[in-house]
Order: C-alpha cells, then sequence, then structure tokens
C-alpha cells in the first residue's frame, strides 16, 4: 500500500528515467487526482496503469524494465502496468472529463474523472474492485448517480450493464450507504399506493430503509405498520409485491431482518 506521495515520487523517477514527461493513469491509483482525501483502501494496488497519451507505443517498450517483481519494483514497490487507452472499459466521453495533474519537474499525468474509473471497476467487479469501490462510496469520492448513470456510455451490452447495477446496489446495501434519489424503484420520500387505494406505504430513510403502512379500519382510524428494512433489495422485493395487495391480503413481512410495530392513531 502506497502514499498519494510515493506514488508520485515513483513515477517522477519513471518519468526522470526514461523521458517521459506525459503518461496516462487509468486504475486505482488514479484516485491520487482527487482533490479530497483519498481512503488509504483506494491506493493498496502496487500496479501503476500506465499508458503514454502522445505516443501509445512508448509505455510497452518499459513493460521489462519496470515490470512486476523488477529491480524499480524492488526499489520503489511499485511497477508499471503497461496499457493501450483502448483497453480500459471507460465510458464515452472520459477525456473531456480528465484532468491534467502536475507532479513536478514538469511531470504531467491525464487522469480520468473517479467516476469513470469506477464504471470499469463496477464491470469488472473482482474483490479488490469491491474494496475500492466501497471505500469511494463510503468517502463520497464517487458519486453512486453518475455511476449509475454513465455504465449506458460504455461499449458492454445490455446484459453486463444491468450486472453492473446490480453490483452497485449490492455495494450500497452491504454498506449501509443511502442510494442517490433517482437510482433505483423506490426512493426515499416516496409515497406508493396500492392498486385498490386501500393502502399506502411512505417510504423514508434513516441508517435503513423504513416504510409506514397505512390503512384505516372499520371505524377508519388510521392503522399504521412500521417496518424497517437494513437493505435495498429486502424493500424492493417487499415493495413489488405489497403495492398489489388490498387491504384483506395485507400482513407484516415475516422475516428475521425485518422490525415492525403497529400503531393506531386518533381519528384525523
Amino acid at each position: 500500500m502506497a502514499t498519494k506521495e510515493e506514488i508520485e515520487n515513483a513515477i517522477a523517477l519513471l518519468s526522470e528515467r526514461t523521458g517521459i514527461k506525459k503518461f496516462g493513469l487509468l486504475g486505482s491509483l488514479a484516485a491520487i487526482g482527487s482533490s479530497k482525501p483519498v481512503p488509504m483502501e483506494m491506493l493498496h494496488s502496487p500496479d501503476m496503469d500506465l499508458c503514454t497519451p502522445d505516443d501509445e507505443d512508448r509505455i510497452f517498450e518499459l513493460a521489462d524494465t519496470y515490470r512486476k517483481n523488477g529491480e524499480f519494483h524492488n526499489e520503489t514497490g511499485l511497477y508499471a502496468d503497461p496499457l493501450s487507452i483502448g483497453v480500459a472499459a471507460l465510458p464515452d466521453g472520459w477525456r473531456r472529463r480528465s484532468k491534467l495533474y502536475k507532479i513536478g519537474n514538469g511531470v504531467v499525468l491525464q487522469i480520468p474523472h473517479i467516476n469513470d474509473i469506477a464504471v470499469s471497476k463496477l464491470l469488472r467487479f473482482a474483490e479488490n474492485d469491491k474494496s475500492w469501490l466501497t471505500a469511494g462510496l463510503k468517502s463520497q469520492l464517487i458519486d453512486a448517480e453518475a455511476l449509475y448513470s454513465r455504465l449506458t456510455l460504455t461499449d458492454e451490452d445490455f446484459e453486463s450493464i444491468q450486472q453492473a447495477r446490480h453490483n452497485l446496489v449490492e455495494l450500497l446495501d452491504e454498506n449501509i450507504i443511502r442510494p442517490p434519489i433517482d437510482v433505483f424503484d423506490y426512493s426515499s420520500g416516496e409515497i406508493l399506493i396500492s392498486d385498490d387505494n386501500s393502502l399506502s406505504f411512505e417510504i423514508k430513510w434513516n441508517s435503513g430503509y423504513h416504510v409506514d403502512v397505512i390503512h384505516f379500519d372499520s371505524e377508519e382510524t388510521p392503522v399504521i405498520a412500521h417496518l424497517v428494512f437494513p437493505k435495498y433489495t429486502e424493500l424492493e422485493e417487499y415493495l413489488d409485491k405489497a403495492i398489489n395487495m388490498t387491504y384483506t391480503d395485507f400482513v407484516i413481512p415475516e422475516r428475521i431482518n425485518a422490525s415492525k410495530s403497529i400503531t393506531k392513531t386518533s381519528k384525523p
């Protein structure tokens, strides 16, 4: 695991020895370009995914010298993993959103926006990608709503995009991270009405998904069932069925992960 300063120093040393003044930094370590503090979990990778934008072949000529387990790796703790720009699964328009990041001695890094890097990781979704994405989402360096929408800007097929969106939901659920308003089917503050108008479902967020299910008894007294779902996927599964219920069909879900209570309020 390298610090931001160590990564910059390693690239500066690579520049000094090769004469290359501009690199593209495309992988996990591109997080150093953020203006906000970067969690160390996002800098755990020893491989610098590098390209040479002004001469794409140049980086591959250096592969043997600056490879994994080579002298440079032993010296700095980091190694160059050469990439062609076209290989990275970055969304369309990433160059326009990228930034030029100066690290001294005239060395410049072209760094994609962190949300664009996150797209490629969400599509691959290896274990190291999960930890990187989780750290970025928790620290709010990564914008989940932008990440969700930028998946459509890739060349991936529909199934891969849907799987990546499922991966995002999984990460948000596992880490109890509030989802962006426009991403999922059911959002905080939304009120749903059952098909026969006998039940209403008001969704709230407070370190979990809270749903107040309201109906009126025979005396027209509001009866409220308070349900709490720790995960969005549980909320979604329940509401998909519940909005098709009638009052006589309504049951409080019997599940370990949902707490519930029922209260009667006074007549309005």
